[in-house]
């Protein structure tokens, strides 16, 4: 189904699920060994990294709380994310719109890398950003298996039928997708 008249924003709006893959893992690769050149040993780049994917969850769930269902309820008002965000959730089952755009993905990441660069500055900026990216492929790889793949694993049937009530059932709640932690802080699981 489609999101946009304009057929440049329609083609850009969907996105096979390995091109973040595709993308960032290299991302993340350079910089971690970035921050390993850069002076810090093994031990402060794990723990960084450790913290920082714990980071990104808090930012996945006041994304997806405020950030893309918050906003305006018409459909003219709403952004490129928005109007994207609204089909996933027409057709959850559309592969091609399960995880971020690069049109998205990539500004955003240059947006979180640069913060950070001037908030905590290098080599720390560099473990912390590697982390925040391994976060958001964690999110997209778990975004797109509750929807299109079945586990025998306990802690992923969790996060399936988490996100699933929160497409099927009650979408004003379960906004975490990694982890269900912050909707319980936050009170908003069902």
């Amino acid at each position: 189904m489609r999101v946009f008249k304009n057929n440049s924003l329609e083609f850009l709006s969907r996105c096979h699920y390995s091109v973040p893959f595709i993308l960032f893992i290299p991302v993340v690769l350079f910089f971690f060994y970035r921050s390993y050149a850069l002076g810090l040993d093994i031990m402060p780049i794990l723990l960084i990294s450790i913290v920082s994917i714990f980071s990104w969850t808090l930012f996945e769930y006041f994304a997806h709380t405020y950030l893309l269902h918050s906003m305006s309820k018409a459909l003219s008002s709403r952004n490129f994310l928005q109007k994207s965000h609204l089909q996933h959730h027409e057709y959850p089952l559309d592969e091609h719109r399960v995880v971020l755009s690069p049109l998205v993905s990539i500004p955003g990441a240059f947006l979180f890398y640069f913060l950070f660069y001037f908030t905590m500055g290098d080599p720390y900026s560099s473990s912390f950003f590697a982390g925040f990216v391994t976060g958001y492929l964690i999110y997209d790889f778990v975004h797109y298996t509750v929807h299109h793949k079945s586990y025998k694993i306990k802690f992923f049937n969790t996060l399936k039928r988490h996100h699933l009530l929160h497409h099927y059932k009650h979408p004003e709640k379960n906004f975490g997708l990694s982890i269900t932690f912050w909707d319980k802080v936050f009170r908003t699981i069902k």
